[in-house]
């Protein structure tokens, strides 16, 4: 495993300083649980980046607190983990989420619009063509084209082109599961190999590298 010197993602810049403050840059709109409250009252609660942090998303807080012992249990005594542990999915958003914020968004909230979307469509150009034309078969061709036209307008005003736009996600790995961000605090680049060496054995869904700053680059075998 070679971390390499390269260059901080290209336009990605965070101007955070501590584990908390990287996971809620990454996990808007989440409820974030610091372990240090409820799985190690010896963790600390809030731990500051450096500039060779090795950083896991792990599915399931089981898996991310097995890795934080498994590490511990390794040598490591500089490790710290948080948990985000999403919102319940609803068809209407809460009135505490960022409407521009790359968040974790339900698939449902924008099917049942697109749904709500496909009926109203119908029913508007299916009656108007039929009214029209005065005939039975071209209010059926205009209440297909309705709902076709209305299912995509509602998908996008509930949400999907928010993905398209790439400011909104949903979980492909574990939709509604809580993610842990499990992170050892190495000094230097050396104890950083053996830190992402120790935690690909839990096959996390993203490992990367952390400067103080909270930008980051992914591991370069």
């Amino acid at each position: 495993m070679r971390l390499g010197i390269g260059l901080d993602r290209p336009g990605y810049r965070r101007d955070v300083t501590t584990l908390l403050d990287y996971t809620r840059s990454e996990f808007p709109n989440h409820q974030l649980e610091p372990w240090g409250t409820s799985g190690a009252p010896d963790a600390p609660i809030d731990q500051s980046l450096t500039d060779h942090t090795v950083v896991a998303h792990v599915v399931g807080r089981e898996q991310a607190e097995r890795l934080v012992r498994s590490l511990r249990d390794t040598g490591w005594r500089t490790v710290s983990a948080v948990m985000a542990v999403p919102a319940e999915p609803s068809v209407l958003p809460p009135e505490a989420e960022n409407p521009d914020s790359v968040a974790e968004l339900p698939n449902r909230r924008w099917v049942a619009t697109a749904v709500v979307g496909a009926v109203v469509g119908a029913a508007v150009l299916g009656i108007g063509g039929g009214l029209l034309a005065d005939a039975l078969l071209a209010g059926l061709i205009t209440a297909g084209f309705g709902a076709m036209l209305g299912a995509v307008v509602g998908a996008m005003v509930g949400g999907l082109g928010r993905m398209a736009g790439e400011r909104a996600w949903s979980q492909p790995h574990a939709p509604g599961r809580t993610i842990g961000v499990v992170a050892a605090f190495a000094d230097d680049e050396r104890s950083a190999t053996d830190a992402v060496r120790a935690m690909e054995l839990a096959a996390p869904h993203e490992l990367r590298l952390l400067s103080s700053t909270g930008a980051w680059r992914a591991p370069v075998s």
